[in-house]
């Protein structure tokens, strides 16, 4: 996405959400087995030994899968939310004009700036709606970042959606009625569709010891994240545009019609690209809901 160079866009963001929720969830489960946190902040791939028992059958290692990935993309998105609504974030035009906007432009219809999680993840109360929907399989972590009411989750573009005003209605907790809301958008926000979300370094935590402290992550000390960073910005690189790329070139009619999973396109694309990419990444660069 367009932005100027001294500024930081939204795919280089998600590829550190990304990795942040992916170390904080398993320090989590790590604190929860007695283990030793500062796992997940070494470098080295945790011994598959840990993320699956040997003596799992394929049912229960497929339902471990996808409850660590729905956890991973909770934290993902409740991290996200908390960059937007308490950092100094800023918007650009398609031009290059950068300024700093209200943060209608930045809500989640389920306020998760407002959450903060525990373990175990599925006993946080905030999260209890989600985990039900989840269950029923009727919700995906791709939906959890549709609910952004003016975002592109994909492109992170101010975009106006079909239910961008009940959406920030909702967000507004009934201080907005319907009409206040549709009010807020029209002069707030519809000047600036099609601009993109932008931070400036500064405003974006070097390490997860400054991310833990800015944005309130309530079992920071017991997590030990110090000296164990993983989070620096230098020399990362992007995961979400290289991704799409090789995507679009090794399955240019989908990979539904040769019968590979997200799995198997994850590690297709990984492999071709030689970055670490999530299913969730590749859903959310193609918009899918599968």
């Amino acid at each position: 996405m367009f932005h100027p160079p001294e500024y930081i866009g939204w795919p280089e963001i998600l590829d550190l959400t990304e990795d942040w929720a992916e170390r904080i969830e398993l320090a989590m489960r790590l604190k929860g087995e007695g283990m030793d946190t500062a796992l997940a902040w070494d470098p080295s791939p945790l011994p598959s030994s840990f993320e699956y028992d040997v003596d799992d059958s394929r049912e229960v290692w497929l339902k471990k899968y996808k409850e660590r990935r729905f956890a991973r993309a909770l934290i993902e998105a409740c991290i996200l939310s908390k960059l937007l609504i308490w950092k100094d974030v800023a918007i650009c035009s398609p031009t290059g004009v950068v300024m700093k906007p209200n943060n209608a432009f930045f809500l989640h219809s389920d306020r998760l700036d407002w959450c903060f999680w525990h373990h175990p993840i599925r006993e946080t109360l905030e999260f209890r709606k989600f985990y039900e929907l989840f269950d029923e399989g009727s919700f995906t972590s791709v939906d959890l970042f549709e609910r952004f009411c003016c975002i592109d989750a994909v492109t992170g573009l101010i975009t106006e959606k079909n239910n961008s005003v009940a959406r920030l209605t909702r967000a507004l907790h009934g201080s907005s009625s319907p009409d206040a809301a549709q009010s807020v958008f029209d002069r707030g926000v519809r000047p600036f569709l099609g601009w993109a979300i932008v931070w400036h370094p500064s405003d974006v935590p070097e390490t997860l010891s400054e991310l833990f402290e800015q944005i309130g992550i309530l079992e920071a000390a017991s997590l030990k994240p110090e000296g164990r960073v993983r989070a620096s910005r230098a020399g990362r690189p992007r995961k979400i545009e290289p991704a799409l790329s090789a995507y679009n070139e090794m399955y240019p009619a989908g990979h539904e019609i040769l019968g590979d999973s997200w799995k198997m396109v994850a590690k297709a694309i990984s492999d071709r690209i030689g970055i670490c990419v999530s299913e969730d990444t590749i859903r959310r660069a193609l918009g899918k809901k599968k």
